[in-house]
């Protein structure tokens, strides 16, 4: 099944596809008796929900953006695809972005809606991400369900700096020959001029806007849009906005939408499921990293809390992180936090081939210079035994603090005072090897800090290392 994605419609300039010749119909007999039109946005909302749900069937709406070319025509921006579920509330929505489109923005994009709950994707992105309502998705009206306020403002989710204009109102009209009733809004901003020629203006609402003249004042800038559904089927017919520069009409805009009902049993539920493509809670993504590290070794750890007495006080897992690289090839990476106490302890899995390669490797290219805080020449090394586990602590210094500046030549002396970087290894058997390594040079020394006892608070800590269960 091909993937849509979901973009960004942005700027004043920006015009939407529309319907050029009058239609009879939408293909959809009425659903509900709707012979007095709705009094408020509330109620026009909730006669598109229960007519849509009504049907027991999924919509699916299409559409296409243009914008302005050279020529005075129009070419494709973007393609928009959305599936819509008014049963149990939730939705899709898609934008593919058009070949002859060469502004800069994302390729495609994805937006998952369940209820009032935001999932997105961007082609950065590996699985979708939790987002927020006002933030990766600007709310137009504030009406609800959702899954509803998608279709009324548009299927736009550009950020916004500027605030409705006013109440949001009921409005009747027509649309391309079919009688039609809508919500009405808008958006009012004022855009300060100044500035080199050419130059986009302050506060702009997002790319595409018009350039304006580099001269004193400001200008005020409107956009009217409303949101049409069929009055005999309560449908979604599209948005028609009205651009308005000091008073006068710049430009009127539409977005036509081509609809279509789905049959539920025909459609497949995994299209509005954001966990189909891969997303899972931070708790669950962090579970499966510990459950599948990179080459299926073990993975030792301290559990999620761990308490290591008056040398480190409580820790707490905080991030767990697998970049395996050819340069560094750890299989995983768990970061613990101090709780109530400034500190941090990174636990890494090697394989034991993988260690000694990369410490070499390490070493070659340091030359003693100070870029490495435990190259040999100011190194101290310690044998130690923690529990069950035999191990060494290296002791050496961060030469990015400014008492200790790193050089580009092998050191001529090392720097005075105690060692202030601390790392231990510990073999847990079987060809692998652990890395603990707690530093107190990259965090801010504020009053009344204490920081670990390196050499002590690693021993405490690699005496909690144990082999974690799988699901644990």
């Amino acid at each position: 099944m091909r993937i849509y994605a979901s973009a960004l419609l942005v700027g004043i300039g920006l015009l939407l596809a529309a319907c050029n010749t009058e239609r009879e119909s939408i293909g959809t007999e009425p659903t509900l008796d709707t012979h007095e039109a709705p009094t408020t946005p509330d109620e026009l909302v909730e006669r598109m929900v229960a007519a849509i749900a009504n049907t027991g069937e999924i919509l699916h709406v299409t559409t296409q953006a243009t914008v302005p070319d050279d020529s005075g025509g129009e070419q494709i921006y973007g393609t928009y695809e959305g599936w819509f579920d008014f049963t149990d509330l939730k939705a899709r929505l898609s934008y593919e972005k058009a070949p002859e489109n060469t502004t800069d923005t994302p390729e495609w994009t994805e937006h998952w809606f369940d209820g009032n709950e935001l999932y997105r994707q961007l082609p950065d992105d590996r699985t979708p991400r939790q987002g927020e309502i006002g933030g990766h998705w600007i709310s137009c009206t504030g009406l609800r369900p959702l899954v509803a306020e998608i279709l009324v403002c548009g299927l736009a989710s550009q950020p916004r700096n500027y605030e409705l204009a006013g109440p949001v109102k009921v409005v009747e009209g027509e649309w391309h020959g079919i009688n039609a009733v809508g919500i009405g809004y808008a958006w009012e901003f004022t855009v300060s001029r100044g500035g080199e020629p050419g130059a986009e203006p302050t506060d702009t609402p997002g790319a595409g806007t018009p350039t304006l003249p580099a001269d004193e004042g400001s200008d005020t800038w409107r956009s009217e849009s409303v949101f049409f559904v069929d009055t005999s089927t309560y449908f979604p017919l599209g948005v028609e906005t009205t651009h308005y520069r000091n008073g006068q009409v710049v430009s009127v805009t539409e977005l036509d939408y081509e609809t279509e009902l789905i049959d539920r049993d025909d459609f497949d539920s995994d299209l509005l499921d954001p966990r189909a493509s891969g997303f899972r809670t931070e708790d669950e993504a962090e579970m499966e990293l510990l459950d599948n590290p990179e080459g299926d070794g073990p993975v030792y750890w301290l559990g999620r809390e761990f308490e290591g007495g008056d040398e480190v006080g409580e820790l707490r897992l905080a991030e767990v992180e697998q970049r395996y690289a050819r340069e560094r090839p750890t299989l995983i990476t768990l970061y613990y936090e101090g709780v109530g106490k400034e500190g941090r302890v990174v636990l890494e899995m090697w394989e034991e081939r993988g260690w000694e390669e990369f410490l070499a490797s390490l070493q070659d290219a340091d030359n003693d210079s100070g870029r490495w805080p435990f190259g040999e020449a100011c190194r101290e090394i310690e044998a130690f035994t923690a529990g069950e586990w035999s191990g060494t602590i290296l002791a050496g210094y961060n030469y990015e603090r400014a008492d200790t500046p790193a050089t580009a030549t092998p050191l001529s002396s090392c720097p005075v005072g105690p060692h202030d970087e601390f790392m231990a290894m510990v073999p847990v058997g079987d060809g692998y090897v652990v890395t603990l390594n707690a530093s107190i040079g990259i965090f801010e020394l504020g009053e009344g800090y204490e920081p670990f006892d390196g050499p002590e608070a690693l021993k405490a800590i690699a005496g909690g290392l144990r082999l974690r269960i799988r699901g644990e």
